[in-house]
């Protein structure tokens, strides 16, 4: 019969323990792994021998033994220390430290969970041992040869949290989002923004009847994604772009962000040196604003600013830098005097460009864009 009566916890019903895991796997999502970041941590002991200690926590361990097994609960309450057994005289080995159930059930004669090492094999390049059966890997400990002494260098963390339905992931620099890191997840939705370009810079000083005034650089493009994991590589490559930098004409552009191919978003454009004039409607252009080439948003990044006109006699205003999906520009001050560019705002703000009038300012290099940022949230 397909039906398994009576259903869970119903009045005073009476209950296999395999009804009570298949539960607890339906709760999880069919996950395991610890529960919080701190548990079951391995490191080394606090002074470093042939041991290492494993933090207390708590986990959930599925069964592998059979199809309808299901999932257990497992709980350690203070540290538990393990003893790594003795290297080998001429090779190194590598050690697995588990924590794993043991199920009448299935096999065997015992009811219990432990935490336990499983050596491996020593070689001159050694493999690691097999998992055993309804284990959940915490750590690997590389053993060296005639090693005395297991430290905190020696352990990688393996361990895999718990399907929390919901996590962020930030990059604000480049690297690579690895998908088996987040094994219970099913869905992400990629949002990335590229780096603000830079403003001009003043070219020279401005004589006593001059004007400069620099363009403000163009803000980072935006894309958004959503993507199932099951169509994603194993990993993806991230590509945070950084603020363009200024320099003492033309700002320079900022960098492309990308998920991989997923969502793909250029730079802010630099804007144009602050050439000298005897006008004050001479001045640099601001930069375009980045624009995007893949993903199911796609949206350009404001444009830098290049205010020519709209000030009184004598006066002049500093150039705003575009804005970003996750940036404002700054508010067009006006001066008679000097007024200093400004990095970008936020994440991909361009850079707002500066003046000088009457001999009041030296050449100067433009503010450098602020940088992009790349925004993965994962769903369970």
């Amino acid at each position: 019969m397909a039906v398994t009566n009576p259903p869970v916890f119903l009045q005073a019903g009476s209950h296999p323990a395999e009804d009570v895991r298949r539960l607890f796997s339906a709760l999880v999502k069919d996950g395991e792994g610890t529960v919080l970041a701190a548990d079951l941590a391995v490191v080394e002991q606090g002074t470093p021998d042939m041991t290492v200690d494993v933090a207390a926590g708590r986990a959930f361990i599925k069964g592998t033994e059979s199809t309808y097994q299901g999932t257990s609960f497992v709980e350690s309450r203070a540290i538990e220390n393990l003893t790594i057994t003795a290297s080998d005289a001429s090779n190194p080995r590598i050690d697995l430290v588990v924590a794993k159930i043991e199920d009448s059930a299935e096999s065997g004669a015992t009811d219990a969970w432990s935490l336990a090492v499983v050596a491996g094999t020593p070689a001159a390049s050694p493999a690691a041992p097999t998992q055993p059966a309804n284990s959940i890997l915490l750590a690997t400990v590389a053993v060296a040869a005639l090693a005395s002494t297991i430290v905190d260098a020696n352990i990688t963390d393996n361990r895999v949290h718990m399907n929390p339905g919901y996590q962020l992931v930030k990059f604000t620099a480049s690297s690579s989002f690895v998908k088996a890191n987040y094994p219970w997840a099913t869905t992400a939705s990629v949002r990335v923004v590229a780096g603000g370009g830079a403003s001009g810079g003043l070219a020279a000083t401005t004589g006593s009847t001059q004007f400069a005034m620099a363009g403000g650089g163009g803000g980072g493009g935006y894309a958004e994604a959503r993507i199932a994991t099951t169509a994603m590589s194993a990993s993806e490559t991230v590509t945070v772009g950084t603020g363009g930098t200024g320099t003492a004409t033309t700002g320079n552009t900022g960098g492309a962000s990308s998920f991989g191919s997923n969502a793909v978003a250029a730079g802010g454009v630099g804007g144009s040196v602050g050439a000298q004039g005897t006008s004050q409607v001479s001045g640099g252009s601001g930069g375009a604003g980045g624009a995007a080439s893949a993903g199911d948003i796609q949206i350009s990044g404001g444009g830098g600013a290049s205010q020519l006109s709209g000030v009184a006699s004598g006066q002049i205003k500093t150039s705003p830098g575009g804005g970003s999906q996750l940036a404002g520009s700054h508010a067009s001050t006006v001066t008679t005097a000097t007024q200093s560019s400004a990095a970008g705002l936020g994440f991909g703000g361009g850079g707002m460009g500066g003046t000088s009038r009457n001999a009041s300012g030296a050449a100067s290099n433009g503010a450098a864009g602020a940088d992009g940022i790349v925004i993965v949230e994962l769903f369970g």
